[in-house]
């Protein structure tokens, strides 16, 4: 019995901890007095930096520090950025009305009388009488002054009235398809002047994705049938349709894609997106067919279309093709110039394919005019389906690899044969990749490669490979510092991005040869790389005095040499701090912000081990924005 009471009541204290409500951090209450004490003060701009940073990057009483952003704004005569505040709040809180009744109250002041009754007429209903009284004033209030205090009204002009033809139709052509749905509804003339100008719905967006709520509306609850995008193309008549964009699961797509094959007008498509669009792949390969030959841009993603339909046909039917992008696909049913050879898994560094698999790539259609390829959460990818990709690219410049299954080795050893002019490479490894160092035939069977021993670098033979944007992200271990040197041969002049995130067994090492030569790097990630020091952190910054982006977080090497030398980047915009142990003293923190003032747009450091009185100096002197 003693033992049973004994647990219980361990039982019943933890259910009372789990219970308790949990008490707001006490370095940010005690900074949230000190801005409160800032704002009594009408210390506007200081108290707007720390109420900003309070509520949209720790988010701490956001609503009520939301509140003061506005009233500091207002203050200091910032009153349209006042306003996107009380909209964007709105959004949020859709269901609240202090944020209409304030935006409200700054056009009363303003004496535009015309937007305060539009700013009420969107608010929200509310039960509560109080509020409904006050609702009820400010109509009155702005009915007042619409109708009774003209000489306060700012007078709006209809640009149709005052701009030229070609401008305005300019203007409406740089707006978003949402956007012009939108503004055939303001008045007739307007619907009259859209309808009649067909070069403006050249651009056809249906997207459920897009940020504009009516087609959110419009697009995400209802089934889009396939009148509705014929009633658009309509509008174009004999102008050609230049871009497409079709994101939507509740449409028919085989309808879809006749529409476009038989219509003239998508002829000279430039650029075309389908996603999450179920079809056909023998009518979605016709269609491609019929409107490809002038295609620059061609985005994928769905299941219905396979990698190896799309990288097959792509040449014949869209030979201007410059950027390709497919996510979220399988690779192929079958394909037998990769299954006959044996799956090559390519896992040691300074491996290749045999010639005989190369050459038999090679030899089938290439991709002549092929820039950019991004290919995502690509399932049953492996390295033969890759150098089956690469091996025909030989304009490529940018290579983007999300959620990517094969690993880094693979891929650099097929980088080192194909694509001689990449510049940019993006590399995120997929979490659930293996590493798999053996390599196995069609059968089964093991077959061991030993790896091509090259006494130059591996890298070398490239002629146009001077790197300029490389973010290898990731790697579950596999990259080194000799694989890191090797792939950044003769690069570091023309290195303009470098993000090394997760790679856990880079050390100061990688960096240790011609450091000072990185002298056009302006952005920087070394998140997670536990292996970098002090000294090594520091020598990198000295030597990349162009440096506007870095992250560092999750470091615990952060100290006072490592702060003077992020104080000399003259041009430093943005630093990541969070997630780091910083060892650094007051003084040196002090100085640091008081260096970089008015270049730094933004200090992150969320869950840093930095002291209240050093976070609350950071917020109270980083400008946010222009305040």
């Amino acid at each position: 019995m003693a033992t049973l009471y004994f647990i219980s009541s361990i039982l019943s204290s933890i259910s009372n901890d789990n219970n308790k409500v949990r008490k707001p951090c006490q370095a940010l209450n005690d900074i949230f007095k000190t801005a409160k004490q800032f704002f009594n003060h009408q210390n506007y701009a200081e108290a707007y930096r720390m109420f900003y940073a309070l509520g949209e990057r720790y988010g701490y009483r956001q609503s009520t520090c939301a509140g003061y952003e506005i009233r500091c704004l207002s203050a200091l005569g910032h009153w349209r950025q006042a306003i996107e505040t009380c909209h964007r709040q709105s959004e949020r809180e859709p269901q609240q009305v202090e944020w209409r009744l304030m935006a409200n109250e700054i056009y009363i002041d303003r004496h535009d009388y015309a937007l305060a009754w539009e700013e009420l007429h969107r608010a929200p209903g509310i039960d509560d009488s109080t509020i409904e009284t006050e609702l009820a004033l400010r109509k009155r209030i702005a009915y007042e002054g619409r109708y009774h205090a003209r000489k306060w009204i700012i007078e709006r002009t209809d640009i149709l009235n005052v701009l030229p033809y070609d401008i305005a139709t300019t203007i409406f052509t740089s707006l978003d398809f949402a956007s012009l749905v939108k503004c055939t509804r303001v008045s007739k003339r307007w619907r009259h002047f859209l309808l009649a100008n067909r070069l403006i719905w050249n651009d056809l967006d249906f997207s459920y994705l897009h940020p504009q709520g009516d087609m959110v509306s419009i697009m995400q609850d209802r089934y889009l049938h396939v009148n509705t995008v014929k009633t658009y193309l309509d509008r174009l008549g004999h102008c050609p349709l230049m871009r497409f964009t079709m994101q939507q699961q509740r449409t028919n797509g085989d309808d879809i894609l006749m529409l476009l094959a038989q219509r003239g007008s998508c002829r000279k498509l430039k650029m075309m997106v389908l996603s999450d669009m179920i079809c056909t792949p023998t009518l979605f390969l016709n269609t491609l067919e019929h409107i490809g030959s002038n295609l620059n841009s061609f985005e994928w993603k769905g299941v219905s279309i396979r990698l190896n339909d799309i990288i097959d046909n792509i040449p014949k039917f869209c030979p201007k093709l410059k950027s390709l992008k497919v996510h979220e696909c399988f690779v192929s049913l079958y394909e037998s110039y990769i299954q006959n050879n044996f799956l090559y898994q390519l896992e040691r560094y300074g491996e290749t394919f045999p010639f005989s698999f190369i050459n038999s790539i090679q030899a089938r259609p290439s991709f002549l005019h092929l820039e950019s390829l991004e290919l995502s959460g690509i399932y049953s990818f492996t390295s033969s389906h890759l150098a089956s990709i690469l091996f025909r690219c030989r304009n490529l410049k940018r290579l983007t690899l999300k959620k990517c299954l094969v690993s880094i080795i693979p891929v650099l050893n097929i980088l080192r044969y194909s694509c001689p002019q990449l510049q940019y490479l993006y590399y995120d490894r997929n979490q659930y990749s293996s590493q798999q160092l053996d390599m196995v035939d069609g059968d089964g069977h093991e077959v061991i490669i030993a790896p091509q021993k090259t006494q130059e670098s591996f890298f070398s033979n490239k002629v146009q490979y001077p790197w300029i944007d490389l973010s290898i992200q990731f790697t579950n271990m596999l990259m080194n510092d000799d694989i890191l040197q090797d792939v950044l041969h003769e690069s570091r002049a023309s290195l303009q991005v470098l993000n090394l995130r997760g790679n856990k067994l880079i050390t100061d090492q990688s960096f240790s040869l011609d450091t000072s030569s990185m002298c056009n790097l302006k952005c920087l990630c070394l998140r997670e790389c536990f292996g970098i020091t002090s000294k090594g952190l520091v020598s990198i910054l000295s030597g990349s005095p162009l440096l506007e982006h870095i992250d560092v977080s999750c470091l615990s090497v952060i100290d006072d040499d490592v702060l003077q030398a992020l104080g000399s980047c003259d041009y430093l915009q943005t630093l990541n701090l969070s997630h780091a142990y910083l060892r650094v003293s007051d003084a040196g923190f002090r100085e640091f912000i008081n260096k970089r003032t008015c270049t730094l747009k933004r200090l992150d450091l969320e869950f840093s081990n930095i002291s209240k009185e050093l976070l609350c100096f950071s917020m109270k002197k980083i400008k946010r924005g222009i305040i």
